[in-house]
C-alpha cells in the first residue's frame, strides 16, 4: 500500500474579500500527527475542509494521498436536534462500522472458497484489512 501524503503548496483560499487562508503551505509526513490551534475565526476548520477536498482553493496545490481512506468530522452534524450522543457516533462511525461488517462477511465466506476464488478472495481480505488498520479500525 502506498505511504499516505498530505502536502499543501500556496493554499489561498478566501470568502468575497476576505482572505482566510493565505498562500499556506505544510507538509504532514507519514506518521506524522499534527495539531490545528487558533483563535475562532481563523480559518482552522477551513483548513480542514481544504484538507478532506470539500474546499476547493481559489489557488495552490493539494495532494492529499490516505490508503486507509481519509475521514473528515464536521463542527456541527445535519442530524435532529433530538439526536442523543450515540447516534452521533454512529453517525460518525458508518464507514469504520461498514468495512469491519464487510471483513467479517469476507471471513466467513473464505473457508468456502477454493482456487482461484480464495486468492481472489484473500487478495481482497488484504485489501480490506490494510483499509481497516490504517483508519484505526
Amino acid at each position: 500500500m502506498d505511504p499516505s501524503q498530505l502536502t499543501l503548496t500556496d493554499i489561498t483560499l478566501r470568502y468575497a474579500d476576505r482572505v482566510v487562508l493565505d498562500r499556506l503551505s505544510l507538509t504532514v509526513s507519514p506518521g506524522e500527527r499534527v495539531g490545528v490551534v487558533g483563535d475562532n475565526g481563523s480559518g482552522k476548520s477551513t483548513l480542514l475542509a481544504v484538507v478532506a477536498g470539500l474546499l476547493e482553493p481559489q489557488n495552490g496545490t493539494r495532494v492529499v494521498r490516505a490508503p486507509g481512506g481519509l475521514g473528515h468530522l464536521p463542527q456541527t452534524l445535519d442530524l435532529p436536534p433530538s439526536s442523543t450522543v450515540a447516534q452521533a457516533i454512529d453517525v460518525v462511525l458508518a464507514d469504520v462500522r461498514a468495512l469491519a461488517a464487510e471483513v467479517a462477511a469476507l471471513e466467513d465466506r473464505l473457508g468456502t472458497l477454493g482456487g482461484a476464488a480464495l486468492d481472489d478472495a484473500l487478495r481482497r481480505y488484504a485489501e480490506l484489512t490494510a483499509r481497516f488498520d490504517a483508519r484505526d479500525g
